[in-house]
Order: C-alpha cells, then structure tokens, then sequence
C-alpha cells in the first residue's frame, strides 16, 4: 500500500513516510485515502482495490465497512436525478484583508448534480479560475422532498474544477447504520500520522482552497513514534473576539471541521526568510535551540495566559 503515500502532497514528508513505512499501520492508511484531495468515488475505488490489505486481521473492518457504505450512499444521492431532489449550491471565495480572512457565499438552487457540474463548466470556460487548490470552492447540499417538506439527504463539498472531496449524510434515509453516527462522515481533517519535524523547526502548512498557507514552529514533538496523536505548534489562528492572534495549537486540531484538509496533507520544514507579519515565529524558534528546556517553558507560558496577553509574554521572554 505505499503508493497510497503519494497522495501526501509533500516531497519531503512523503519520502520520510515512505523510508518509515514500518511505524503505519491499515488505520494510516484508511486515514489517508479519506483525507486525499481526490474525488469520492475514487476514494471508494481505492478502498476497495486494498480491502484485503486494509481489512487484515479484521483490524479495521467496522471502519472500513463505515466509510465504504457511507461513500456509497453519498454517491447515489449526488447522482441521483429525481423529480423529488433539489440541490443547494453555495459558491466559496476565500478573502483576506489586513491579514484578517473572511470566506463570501454566493447560493442558488440546482435540480441536479449534471446541472451543477455545467455552471461550473462554464465558469472554467470563462476563464475564471483553472486552479482548484486556489480559493474558491461549493458546498452542495442534496434535499429531497418527503411529506410536504424537503429534508436535508447529504452535504459535499467540491473542488472549482468539479473534484467532490467530503461527504457527509444527515437524514434518517441517509442512515448508513443505526446507532452509529460516524457512518455518515468521512473526515478529511482527521489525519494522524508520525512526522520527522522536532522543536524549533518552523514548517509551511498548506491547506489552500479553505485557508492561505502560512507558517508554525513545532514547540512540542512526540518522539515516541507510536504514539503519534499530536504535535504542538505555534502559529497565528483567528480566535473569536481576539482576531488574528499567536497561540500554540495541536496540528492535529488546527482544523477539525468536516470540510477542511488535514494540514498533513502538504506540510512540509521551511526554508527561506519569513513574511514580515510572521518574523517572531524565527526568533521563537532561535530561542528554543539555544535555551535548554526553551520550548517547555513557551509551553507553560501558554497555558497560564489568555490569547490577549500570551504574544506580549512571549515577546519578553524571547528578549531577556
């Protein structure tokens, strides 16, 4: 199954996975097909070509049977085409200004999936974006109309170019599995595998359509590599009534939401000379390397500080 690793977008941590194969395991990999930037029914053609290796031991198979029915059931609704079906299509545009970002929604009704894909055509055709991975993006929300009233069947969320990369179902005839909520998603962002960077080096996380790439310093790593849940990172996030502010973060949870990419997709050491707005990330990390037990301390320093004051702490610190 290491050809499943290419779909990591990373050079350099991809061929790290690849030399470390022997620290994954069938759950890494169910993992990573789920989180590919490709469409879901190649996500369940990939499922079933490695079932057996997937499956092996019976390890897994409840997942796998989870996410195999679950992306089936999304598909039959996407394409389905039914006098009883409307589809809810809300276009994405991701925007920035004064570092702060903001998403703009544009929503009308569809009748079907085919007609869906032929906007987005003519978008193509128009010339208005030929990069998928660039900042736009449409939610589509598939409805279906019972007892008077249309009942919401299934969400996606899709590419400009038409690559549909998240499912997620919500009505009871969309059940896959009674009792078992997590039949009805696939979760993008819920990516958990180890990686090579130790702290005080600062990485590029891309995650583009749904957010601009952007840097992070790793202040705590876990060097037991079979126990990879997490790794601590420092980076500026939006935070409610805070804005743009620096805090420290799981990378694994810096984006939990079901139609976000999980950031080790393309996550990658940086090289190069920060941004302006970003250039106490370097002085944060030449304090790590050159101060013994330097990022335990920036770590406890968060947790006893309220994102108002953390970066002016961090500030003093780091200039002592």
């Amino acid at each position: 199954m290491i050809e499943l690793l290419y779909y990591i977008k990373s050079e350099e941590y991809r061929n790290w996975l690849i030399e470390n194969e022997k620290l994954l395991n069938q759950w890494d990999y169910l993992q990573i097909i789920n989180a590919a930037q490709i469409d879901i029914r190649d996500k369940l053609r990939l499922l079933k070509k490695y079932k057996d290796e997937l499956i092996k031991n019976g390890r897994i198979t409840r997942r796998y049977d989870s996410a195999c029915k679950c992306y089936e059931a999304a598909i039959n609704l996407l394409l389905e085409e039914s006098d009883v079906a409307l589809f809810q299509v809300t276009l994405k545009r991701r925007r920035s200004t004064d570092d702060i970002e903001y998403t703009c929604d544009n929503t009308w009704p569809c009748k079907s999936f085919s007609e869906i894909l032929e906007y987005t055509q003519e978008r193509l055709d128009e010339g208005v974006t030929n990069d998928e991975f660039d900042d736009s993006w449409y939610v589509i929300e598939r409805y279906t109309l019972r007892s008077g009233k249309y009942d919401l069947d299934a969400w996606f969320v899709m590419s400009s170019n038409g690559t549909v990369w998240c499912t997620q179902l919500y009505s009871e005839s969309a059940v896959v599995s009674e009792n078992h909520h997590n039949d009805r998603l696939v979760d993008m962002a819920g990516l958990h595998l180890p990686m090579p960077y130790k702290e005080g080096d600062i990485i590029t996380i891309d995650c583009r359509p749904f957010h601009k790439p952007f840097h992070a310093l790793i202040t705590w790593s876990n060097d037991n590599m079979h126990n990879y849940s997490t790794c601590d990172c420092l980076c500026y996030t939006f935070e409610p009534y805070y804005d743009r502010v620096l805090s420290i973060n799981s990378i694994n949870h810096l984006y939990v939401g079901f139609d976000e990419f999980s950031p080790l997709i393309n996550i990658s050491k940086f090289k190069g000379e920060l941004p302006q707005n970003e250039k106490i990330i370097k002085e944060v990390s030449r304090y790590i390397k050159t101060h013994e037990y330097g990022a335990h301390k920036i770590e406890d320093m968060h947790l006893g500080s309220d994102f108002s004051e953390f970066e002016e702490k961090l500030i003093k610190l780091i200039s002592e």
